[in-house]
């Protein structure tokens, strides 16, 4: 088991949450997609008030900008043939 979790709960002791709600209210920070003139870049909103406490506590800030690199990342990876059981007929 990760060591987050314990890490979490004494970074976060003062607040009135568990690891999992504040990792769900964390969760809900996202970017915006923005484009201006052929350039792409994704922006990332100042999170309100719980998020920012969250953030503080664990010392932890975002850039205000990153640029949008427009890459498609696939998550599956073909094996090995060694690693392949059962050949398809």
């Amino acid at each position: 088991m990760s060591p987050f979790p314990f890490f979490a709960q004494k970074l976060w002791a003062e607040m009135d949450l568990t690891v999992q709600e504040a990792i769900n209210k964390l969760s809900t920070i996202t970017g915006d997609e923005i484009e201006l003139g052929g350039i792409s870049f994704q922006q990332i909103p100042q999170p309100e008030d719980l998020g920012a406490t969250l953030l503080g506590l664990a010392k932890v800030s975002f850039p205000s900008a990153l640029p949008c690199r427009n890459v498609k990342v696939a998550t599956r990876k073909k094996l090995p043939e060694r690693r392949i059981r059962f050949k398809k007929q």
